[in-house]
């Protein structure tokens, strides 16, 4: 179910992590306006969770010391994206805020 959201203006970073959270819907900010996107459907959610399992499994042969994160929000300079994976410092991932 998609929900509609009447705001003024552009939208803020503050603006979207207040939104509740809708789990059919992918809410995401690019320059001050609001990306909504279905969530990935079961065919799209497997590929990415495979990919997972080889990027964690290539890190770990590697002995990279970074984490592999399915949908996370990421903080860019004009809003916030949620990438389907992403690949971080193990360092800065236990930096990171649980909001953020």
């Amino acid at each position: 179910m998609s929900v509609a959201h009447s705001h003024i203006g552009p939208w803020t970073l503050t603006d979207v992590l207040a939104l509740p959270e809708d789990p059919a819907q992918r809410v995401e900010l690019v320059g001050g306006q609001l990306m909504m996107s279905h969530a990935p459907g079961l065919p799209h959610q497997r590929a990415s969770h495979r990919l997972h399992n080889l990027l964690e499994q290539s890190a770990t042969t590697a002995a990279a010391d970074v984490e592999v994160f399915e949908a996370i929000n990421i903080i860019v300079p004009d809003g916030l994206l949620i990438p389907d994976l992403v690949l971080v410092d193990a360092a800065a991932a236990e930096q990171a805020t649980a909001s953020t």
